[in-house]
């Protein structure tokens, strides 16, 4: 695949259907791919050849075994690759909210696609290092899923499903988040902690404080941060800043909502302070990351314009 210019991934370059937004690719990178985003998860995983692999934290190289999961709005860039063999599975985020709402409550996958990449201030990327036997095993689960997805009888959203979650299994059980195996280590969520996350994540907009959450699950404050640190890895209102940001980006790339606007929508109403919190997690602002990722602008951008490096 030659450079691209910076650009966000539409759904339906992805999935072959919304019903089960799911999609598996596998691409050879010779050269460089340019800064994308996109408003799905995205686990890539590396099988072969060598390159650069570009994030919010700068450019790490990669080879076979290199994986890394990949949040809504976030965005990665590939270059100087030289036969980079990257099998991707993308999904959308609502299997989190229908089919696999329940992973949350399991304390590594739960981890892995919930709270982890945020914990650690990760800001959405988590990357992963798999030994030969769980790349295999997951290289396998890639192939039987692309075979899945383009099965149309009856049943088959229940197998895809059904692989999905063993190919998440595998990742969840050979990810190590501090990369010097004293990375939290995730415990089952407290109810209170699912509740206070559910209830932030349907109630963007509202001006919540601590004290206004503990209420709300009938807590102490202080006794409620303790409990999603223990559980999630990240105190409460980390959590929602963290829903508010990856919210506003699927909102600045699918919109055309001013940038106040969607500040106000999310729950950030002051556009200073939407400015600052939204580029904490993602290394742009608003504005900047809408002009580097919108396809809508992407045809009349420059490269140049895209994440700094």
């Amino acid at each position: 695949m030659s450079e691209q210019r910076t650009s966000r991934l539409s759904r339906r370059q992805v999935f072959m259907s919304d019903h089960t937004p799911l999609g598996v690719s596998r691409h050879t990178l010779d050269g460089s791919l340019a800064a994308h985003s996109h408003d799905f998860v995205e686990v890539a995983i590396v099988a072969g050849g060598y390159g650069w692999h570009r994030t919010i934290y700068g450019r790490q190289p990669v080879d076979r075994g290199d994986a890394f999961i990949l949040r809504p709005g976030s965005w990665h860039a590939y270059e100087e690759c030289d036969g980079l063999w990257i099998h991707n599975c993308c999904f959308g985020g609502e299997l989190l909210q229908r089919e696999l709402t329940w992973i949350l409550d399991d304390p590594l996958l739960g981890y892995l696609f919930g709270t982890g990449p945020f914990a650690l201030d990760r800001r959405g990327v988590a990357p992963i290092r798999l030994d030969e036997s769980a790349l295999i095993e997951c290289l396998e689960r890639l192939t039987v899923l692309e075979a899945a997805e383009r099965d149309e009888r009856p049943g088959a959203r229940v197998d895809l499903i059904a692989n999905l979650l063993m190919l998440l299994g595998r990742l969840a059980r050979s990810a190590d988040f501090d990369g010097d195996h004293r990375a939290h280590t995730p415990t089952r969520n407290h109810p209170a902690v699912l509740r206070a996350a559910r209830l932030l994540d349907s109630e963007l907009r509202r001006p919540w404080t601590l004290g206004m959450i503990a209420a709300e699950v009938a807590m102490d404050g202080s006794y409620l941060v303790r409990l999603f640190k223990e559980s999630a890895g990240l105190p409460p209102m980390k959590y929602l800043a963290r829903a508010r940001a990856e919210k506003a980006a699927d909102l600045l790339l699918r919109t055309d909502s001013t940038v106040s606007q969607i500040g106000r929508e999310v729950g950030w109403p002051d556009p200073s302070s939407f400015a600052s919190r939204f580029r904490s997690h993602f290394g742009l602002t608003p504005s900047a990351y809408r002009a580097s990722f919108d396809s809508r602008e992407a045809a009349d951008s420059d490269a140049s314009h895209g994440p700094p490096s």
